[in-house]
């Protein structure tokens, strides 16, 4: 709906990344981790990379400026996992900073539970409300101008509520990829374009999907738990492949 490519999504974007390399920040310099720190540290590594995609979403849209902020988020994906690579061998902590590159809810507590549905539940109600100025900005930002609205203000609403939910999911369940391509797409299909009925339904089916590969990470190997990101990995780049052919056909 902003960005007006299905393909755009947090960790395809490097918003996940940047969070997680500030996390290892974080953790490489010696600060607690709980999740108060924790989220914290989230929440700026995915400000930081959300101005950065801002930046590429703030001009006005079409074809080329749509494929510059996704080459860009691949870019910054791959700049910030190197950068977290390097922290975790430089400060002798990167079997932590794997696992948090691999996803996954080992180790997470209630805290971290409430924490997650609190943001979770505001982000979801502030963008139901949002849903429709989203369809309008979906059929582009002329249409969106001649209906009296504003893109970049939609633009910077919808990414405000997107930032901190992103660094929520990040704070508790890592480096999970893909999640946000595979849902809506899936979504998508069963309910068309419609923002109103994607959004609520995301939420849910992502809860369905990710629930059922926690559950799996921990019984493909027992008792040893798989990390969750592996799983959503091998989902998600078929998807991504598929999706992608299929914008360009």
């Amino acid at each position: 709906g902003v960005t007006r490519n299905p393909i755009a999504e947090p960790s395809l974007l490097g918003v996940s990344q940047g969070a997680t390399m500030v996390i290892a920040i974080f953790y490489a310099v010696g600060i607690t981790i709980n999740t108060t720190n924790v989220m914290i540290a989230s929440l700026i590594g995915a400000i930081f990379s959300g101005i950065i995609v801002m930046g590429f979403t703030s001009r006005k849209s079409n074809n080329r400026s749509i494929a510059k902020i996704l080459l860009a988020g691949t870019a910054m994906s791959t700049f910030f996992i190197s950068l977290t690579t390097i922290i975790g061998l430089l400060s002798n902590k990167s079997q932590f900073i794997a696992f948090w590159v691999s996803g996954g809810f080992r180790n997470a507590t209630w805290a971290d539970f409430n924490l997650v549905a609190i943001v979770g539940i505001l982000g979801l109600i502030i963008a139901i409300f949002l849903s429709e100025k989203i369809n309008i900005l979906s059929l582009g930002d002329n249409v969106a101008i001649s209906l009296g609205q504003n893109p970049e203000k939609i633009r910077l609403i919808t990414f405000l509520v997107m930032i901190p939910m992103c660094a929520a999911a990040v704070a508790v369940g890592k480096n999970i990829a893909f999640v946000g391509l595979i849902v809506p797409q899936i979504v998508r299909k069963i309910f068309g374009e419609d923002y109103r009925k994607n959004i609520p339904f995301s939420f849910l089916l992502g809860a369905i999907l990710l629930t059922y590969s926690d559950i799996a990470a921990r019984m493909v190997y027992s008792p040893y738990e798989t990390p969750i990101g592996i799983f959503t990995a091998l989902i998600g780049v078929p998807f991504f492949i598929a999706v992608a052919r299929r914008e360009r056909g």
